[in-house]
């Protein structure tokens, strides 16, 4: 099997299987497979630089309820301490060379609008057809989430959050990122006003944007009770209370070991309510074109995808 990875797995791995009574497939299997490499270079950055992290989200869950991978799931989710976040933007370039790409408005040139990072492996596919670049790096990915203190006063929480929204509604405007036609009337008039704004204005490029909004991000750093993870903006299950994540516990996921922030209990209830429930529904990203063994710029033209 030819797959652009350094990291070392067994035969067995790729081998099709069932896991909590889902099917989960060889091309699932080396979706993993590219996503566990990309997780074990992060860890190994992260260890060279003394940087804190933890696995989040449905990764956390998986580690907690299946000691591995959700079954039915194909991504990877890291979160980190702000501080620990900027420092590996300032690393990011340097570090991950090719295949993997760390990716945010400031490595893409403003063509990627995310208020987050990723890393990604650039001999891979992994997107969506509308989102689909021969100028934006569309391999397959990890998420990395920064964790951002939130103030505890109602009115400031109101306030720093709208600051937030509008950084990043703005920077919508300025790359190919953003192609969405599901809107209705009145969201299509407020990104006109904010259209009109960014070209006759002279709003900041995404790059700027996305630099300001790490910015102000940080405002309450370790100032207060409540952390969460606000780069889709405010979620309340998304925020949890700061002691369950000032210390960390190591876990197996797959063949790796990954940190665990000690109040995982308190944080996975907060987040997907009674987690140890196995779902009816078990949603996975469909959306998602994944080729483990072909280059994005190879793959979406020869699937006919021209660049839009």
């Amino acid at each position: 099997m030819n797959l652009p990875i350094t990291i070392q797995l067994s035969d067995s791995f790729f081998r099709a299987e069932k896991r909590s009574d889902y099917n989960v497939s060889e091309n699932v299997k080396e979706i993993w497979a590219i996503q566990l490499d990309l997780l074990n270079k992060f860890i190994n950055v992260c260890n060279k630089h003394n940087l804190h992290w933890y696995v989040g989200f449905g990764t956390l869950l998986g580690v907690i309820r299946h000691n591995g991978y959700i079954p039915w799931d194909n991504d990877v989710d890291v979160v980190m301490p702000r501080d620990d976040y900027d420092k590996l933007l300032d690393l990011g370039e340097k570090e991950f060379q090719h295949p993997y790409f760390f990716q945010n408005p400031k490595t893409e040139n403003g063509r990627f609008f995310f208020s987050f990072s990723r890393l990604s492996n650039s001999r891979t596919t992994g997107a969506s057809p509308e989102h689909w670049s021969s100028r934006m790096n569309c391999g397959i990915y990890m998420d990395i989430y920064p964790l951002d203190y939130l103030p505890d006063n109602s009115l400031a929480l109101k306030k720093y959050l709208h600051k937030l929204h509008n950084i990043q509604y703005l920077s919508r405007f300025s790359g190919t990122f953003y192609r969405s036609k599901k809107i209705g009337i009145t969201a299509k008039l407020k990104m006109f006003i904010h259209y009109v704004h960014f070209r006759l204005l002279g709003s900041p490029n995404p790059e700027q944007l996305f630099m300001l909004f790490n910015k102000y991000a940080r405002k309450y750093n370790k100032q207060t009770k409540r952390v969460g993870c606000i780069i889709m903006g405010y979620k309340p299950n998304w925020t949890w209370d700061s002691v369950d994540w000032d210390e960390y516990e190591e876990h197996d996921f797959e063949m790796l070991k990954v940190r665990v922030p000690k109040g995982y209990h308190n944080i996975l209830t907060q987040t997907y309510g009674d987690y140890l429930q196995i779902p009816d529904d078990k949603t996975t990203h469909e959306y998602i074109l994944f080729d483990a063994q072909t280059p994005y710029n190879e793959y979406f033209p020869q699937h006919g995808y021209a660049y839009k």
